[in-house]
């Protein structure tokens, strides 16, 4: 005769069910774990491009310093590089990346530009250089540098590389950029011995002046 309740046989089936669920959860679980979004030693390295040239051909009584070419990932010689890109609730994405080899020298600017690129927004866009143990800091933007703004950063591209990684490349120029500790000692930041205006005692952008072109892969944001 029959019962109204679960047979024996159901109850088995049914247990089985349970312990295959909970294996898969557990399995799943395990595979989540060595998923980029869990362990950030997963996620693809950082890498800056970037050759700058710290000069002194607008003042008298100083020299250049070398030019520098950082073309490694984080970790690599002694290189240390950060870079985030977050896109903002106003359609605007803001973008802060640094690339030193050690205290030797480099680079780090952070601006707001539109999410898709093109020229910085002027507020809270800075940029710090480092070299021969002394740092230049001061303010960037889209325009010409002025004494209120050294530096000007533009053509921003965000995009992929050849590789098919995410990266942020795009052009910086600093005219009279001055040394944090000493307003007085002013520097040209440029590509390597690109010339700048010198005339009539000015310090100022030739047509041929050639700006630095730096270029950040795998940001974080991105």
């Amino acid at each position: 005769m029959t019962s109204g309740g679960i047979g024996a046989g159901r109850v088995v089936v049914l247990l089985t069910l349970v312990l295959a669920t909970a294996a898969c959860e557990e399995r799943a679980r395990g595979s989540d774990a060595g998923s980029p979004s869990a362990d950030a030693s997963d996620l693809p390295p950082l890498f800056a491009d970037i050759l700058y040239h710290v000069q002194c051909r607008c003042h008298g009584g100083c020299t250049g310093a070398t030019p520098r070419d950082i073309n490694n990932v984080h970790g690599e010689d002694g290189h240390e590089i950060s870079c985030t890109a977050v896109e903002r609730g106003s359609g605007g994405r803001a973008v802060s990346f640094s690339a030193f080899k050690g205290t030797e020298y480099g680079i780090a600017l952070d601006f707001e530009l539109p999410v898709g690129g093109g020229s910085p927004s002027g507020a809270g866009c800075t940029a710090r250089i480092l070299d021969n143990g002394t740092t230049y800091e001061g303010a960037c933007g889209p325009t010409q540098p002025s004494a209120s703004q050294p530096c000007r950063v533009y053509d921003v591209e965000v995009g992929m590389d050849e590789d098919g990684n995410p990266q942020i490349a795009g052009s910086m120029v600093c005219i009279d950029l001055p040394a944090a500790t000493d307003p007085g000692v002013l520097r040209e930041v440029t590509a390597p011995n690109s010339p700048v205006d010198t005339s009539d005692g000015a310090c100022g952008v030739l047509a041929e002046t050639e700006p630095v072109r730096f270029r950040l892969v795998n940001c974080r944001g991105l």
